[in-house]
């Protein structure tokens, strides 16, 4: 239990700055409002499973220190990059980490798709979000000059 105090107090300290300027960028670009329903969805669909996490035994593994240092050497990349993709993605890790260590596999099996699902609220690259968002314009417009023509 110490293990969790430590890491979630240690995780607060670390992304607070980081999850405020994620809450501010949901709120500024209607692109990523979503962001606002995701967190509540994925403690949703970790709450539905809440008597199966009480039943399944803990076991608790070290690989989960692997996957916090290596989400945390991700953060550092991208605090030092300015890639705050790379900075909230991270936190997923950290994460899913931190369940392995203190629950272990078997809990972390029972919340990947939730942990999983939080992918989600982190916005994309501008650089892939410009990319990607002409390519649907262009298939919108396309679409609608055909149904247009069949009109």
């Amino acid at each position: 239990m110490i293990g969790l105090v430590a890491c979630v107090v240690t995780g607060a300290f670390l992304y607070a700055p980081l999850l405020v300027k994620l809450v501010r960028q949901w709120g500024a670009d209607e692109s990523y409002s979503h962001g606002f329903l995701v967190a509540p969805i994925a403690f949703f669909l970790v709450w539905q499973q809440r008597d199966r996490l009480r039943r399944t035994p803990t076991l608790p593994s070290n690989a989960g220190l692997v996957v916090i240092g290596l989400s945390l050497a991700v953060y550092a990349l991208g605090s030092l990059g300015a890639e705050l993709f790379l900075t909230r993605v991270s936190l997923i890790g950290v994460i899913a980490g931190t369940v392995l260590y203190v629950f272990g596999w078997r809990h972390l099996r029972i919340v990947g798709f939730p942990l999983a699902f939080l992918i989600f609220m982190i916005p994309l690259p501008a650089v892939v979000f410009d990319r990607v968002a002409v390519s649907l314009q262009l298939v919108a417009s396309q679409l609608g000059e055909h149904l247009l023509r069949f009109a």
